[in-house]
C-alpha cells in the first residue's frame, strides 16, 4: 500500500447532495437518507493543508458547487473548481 504522500490525486468529498438523478451515478447521489455537507471551515482547512502539495486536488460529492458557503467572498471561486 502506498503512502498518501505518494498519491498523484487527492479528492475532498464535500457533500452527498445533488439535484440531478443520473442513472449512471457511481456515488448514489440523491439516494441518501441524511444530507451531508462538509462544514466550510473543515473544507478550508483541507484545501489549505494541500497548499504545497504538487498533485491534483479534486472536489467531489454529489454536486460540490451547491455547497452553500462556496463563492461568498471566501477567495474560493466555484467555477475554478470545475
Amino acid at each position: 500500500m502506498r503512502s498518501p504522500k505518494d498519491a498523484r490525486n487527492i479528492e475532498i468529498d464535500i457533500t452527498n447532495q445533488c439535484p440531478n438523478r443520473c442513472s449512471n451515478c457511481t456515488r448514489l447521489c440523491g439516494h441518501h437518507k441524511e444530507p451531508y455537507f462538509m462544514d466550510f471551515e473543515t473544507f478550508k482547512k483541507a484545501v489549505d493543508s494541500l497548499e504545497e502539495w504538487d498533485g491534483v486536488v479534486g472536489v467531489m460529492g454529489g454536486e460540490p458547487t451547491i455547497l452553500p458557503e462556496l463563492g461568498k467572498g471566501d477567495g474560493i471561486d466555484p467555477e475554478g473548481l470545475i
